[in-house]
């Protein structure tokens, strides 16, 4: 969830007021995320995430780091009825609440879940998306964004979540051991600057990095 240091609390909460609700098992699956301290997106990106795929009339998504399903749950939601979400997932576990919750939200005929590392399960994917979204293990953000660029289409949307790190990525000094902000700093640049994509850093959520396959 965001951190309340990125944004006031208050206009996060205003924020959160004004988005129409999707259906009371969102608000259940987010109940989930606080309950078992499961990391997700806040409820701002996930609309944001729906709009997206809706606007860009998506067909094919890969997500990359699916939790609960609750991220993937808003992609799926707005898919066709003939779109498909592939969703990366290590832990067989996290994988099985993930399913039950995309039973619950009415997608799971629209998403394949693959269980185990996401380096060598991008890798059998032979198929080219429309969206690829990452929230998995940030030191390797750049290892997935390097495998993902060829399964995307000129045009396509490449989203990295996570990216401002409550704000630590913004500070010139990093805390001695903090390899995940230092990580994520790197990989900012790498995705900046990267001659294959035309790109952007949303300040939405706890930070979106955003691009367009050239």
């Amino acid at each position: 969830m965001i951190d309340p240091t990125i944004v006031y609390p208050d206009v996060l909460g205003y924020v959160f007021k004004t988005i129409p609700e999707q259906s009371d098992i969102f608000n259940q699956i987010e109940e989930q995320a606080r309950r078992e301290y499961r990391p997700i997106i806040s409820k701002d990106v996930g609309q944001f995430l729906h709009l997206l795929t809706k606007i860009t009339k998506a067909q094919r998504i890969l997500e990359i780091g699916c939790s609960i399903g609750y991220s993937g749950s808003w992609f799926a939601t707005a898919l066709p009825e003939n779109g498909h979400l592939d969703t990366l997932e290590i832990d067989p576990e996290i994988a099985k609440l993930a399913e039950i919750n995309f039973e619950k939200t009415g997608v799971r005929n629209k998403v394949t879940i693959h269980v185990g590392p996401a380096l060598e399960t991008i890798n059998k994917l032979d198929y080219q998306y429309d969206i690829v979204f990452i929230d998995a293990a940030k030191k390797q953000y750049t290892d997935y964004v390097k495998l993902s660029l060829p399964k995307l289409k000129q045009g396509s949307l490449i989203l990295v979540d996570n990216i401002l790190w409550s704000g630590r990525v913004a500070k010139d000094e990093i805390e001695k051991g903090d390899k995940i902000t230092q990580s994520l700093k790197d990989f900012n640049h790498f995705f900046m600057t990267n001659s294959e994509i035309e790109a952007t850093i949303l300040t939405v959520g706890d930070g979106i990095a955003f691009g367009i396959k050239k």
